[in-house]
Formats: structure tokens, sequence, C-alpha cells
């Protein structure tokens, strides 16, 4: 991830820097929705949308340092999870001149990988706060498995299943723009508890579809504005110049327009383990 380079050379020449490896599993789910008119064995183009929707627990894999710059507490992250096999959905929905509401898709398998990182700075506060901004970057690339295509109609009531094998491939990009505030409390010489929370109002996830077999060398993308919001509590025990600690996190997004939406749940339990450089 080369988008990483600039943050690790401001690292090494830090005045203190501590490194972490983490793991955490992770329960996420996150949707997206786009209205674009279409056809359905129709000669003209009628109302119609698409929703894709991911549910996954996988275990993400982390390294992360934090360092000062100044007066300037700086934490950069990098993460990522593994390829495996998850849930996922690709459902069209028509609505026809005769009132026959269609729907079309699959709803079964993809081989998900994904990563991401963030970035947050931050000054000192009153007390034992620190305020700051964050960016950050997560990326997911799924491949749908062969399986049954569900075809439904209102007009009469129907169900059909038809087992597929065409290609689909799609690439989540999701840039994220927060403000956020964080807390650590000493609760004796070694341990102390840390926590915050932040808000993203800015959240710019596009969509990029790839269907091979029925549009060769078309690129399908979609872009939706989303806000979101994060919340943390860490309990961390450092002695000498090792650190271990626990995290509980939760992770929120809201579409600003239903026509164009990208929303997200995401709750995570964090165990890492580090050690100060300087």
């Amino acid at each position: 991830m080369p988008l990483a380079l600039p943050f690790v050379a401001a690292a090494l020449i830090a005045q203190s820097v501590s490194v972490s490896l983490a793991a955490a599993p992770r329960v996420e789910q996150f949707h997206y929705r786009f209205d674009n008119p279409s056809t359905f064995d129709t000669a003209t183009l009628v109302p119609h949308f698409f929703e894709q929707r991911y549910d996954v627990v996988p275990l993400w894999f982390s390294a992360e340092a934090r360092y000062r710059l100044g007066e300037i507490e700086a934490t950069t992250t990098a993460g990522m999870s593994l390829r495996r096999e998850r849930h996922g959905s690709d459902i069209d929905t028509f609505n026809q001149p005769t009132g026959d509401v269609v729907t079309s898709g699959t709803d079964g398998r993809v081989l998900l990988r994904s990563w991401d990182i963030r970035q947050r700075l931050a000054v000192p506060v009153s007390g034992q706060w620190s305020v700051g901004m964050n960016v950050g970057l997560r990326h997911d690339a799924a491949e749908f498995l062969p399986d049954d295509r569900i075809v439904t109609h209102s007009l009469p009531a129907s169900t059909t299943r038809t087992f597929i094998t065409d290609r689909e491939f799609t690439t989540s990009n999701v840039f994220s723009f927060g403000i956020d505030a964080e807390r650590v409390h000493a609760i004796d010489a070694h341990w102390r508890v840390r926590y915050g929370a932040d808000v993203q109002p800015i959240m710019r996830a596009e969509l990029l579809v790839q269907l091979p077999d029925k549009y060769p060398g078309v690129d399908l993308t979609f872009v939706a504005l989303s806000a979101g919001a994060r919340a943390h509590l860490a309990l961390e025990h450092e002695r000498a110049r090792w650190r271990i600690g626990v995290a509980v996190r939760g992770a929120g997004a809201w579409a600003y327009r239903p026509s164009a939406a990208y929303t997200k749940r995401s709750v995570s339990i964090t165990v890492e383990a580090g050690i100060r450089l300087r």
C-alpha cells in the first residue's frame, strides 16, 4: 500500500515512536443501493434500482505506528483481511409498466479480500484529551461465485431459479474524512484506558462493477456520499517498552440520499501487542 509511505517516513524522524501488531475479528455489513432506469423484457426503460449487500465476519490483521512530531500526535494504521468466502447479494428491482414488480439477482457466496489505511493527526488539549482529524481509505474486492439467479414477479406472484456461471467482480473504495476526540486515562503506572469517538461528515464510496460475460470490457462505476461515526474503548498495559491491549470498536455509515447510498455497520474486538522504539 504505497499510500502509507509518506507516513512511514514521518515516523522515522519522529521524537518518539511505538509500533504494534494486532488481530481483530469483525462483524460487518455494508450495503450499496443505486437508482438508474433499466429494462427487464420491456422496449423502454423503467424505474429500476439495484442493491448489493455483503455480510462478513473477517479476521483482520493490522500494524500501527504512534509517533510525535513536535506537539502533533500521529497514528498510522494499515490493515488487511485475507481472501475468504463470504456472503454477498446483488439484486435488481424493476417496476414494470403493468404494475408487476420484478426482482432478479443472486444471493449467495462471494470471495472477498479487503484492506484499509488510516491516518490521524491530533494535538493535546486540556487534561488527558486530544482532538484531531483523520483520513482513511477502505478497499474491498469481491468475486461472485456461480449460484442460482432468483427471479420473482409480483403479478402474478412467482419465483424461478436458474443456475448461472456468469462472472461478476466488484470493487468498493471508500474515502473518509473525520474529526475526532480521544482521552487516555491512567489507572496506575502500568494500566490505562483509552477511549474516543469521531464523526465523518464526508465519506465518498465508489462501487465498480465488472460483468465480463454480459458487458465485455465495460466498467460500471457508481458513486455515493455518506456520513459516518466511530467509537472505541481500549484497555492497555505497558511495562518497560512493551505494551499489550484489547479494544472494542464500533462504526456505522449512513447515506445522504437513498437513490445513491452506501451504508455500513461494524463491530470488532482487537487484541494487540506493541513495543516503544524510542
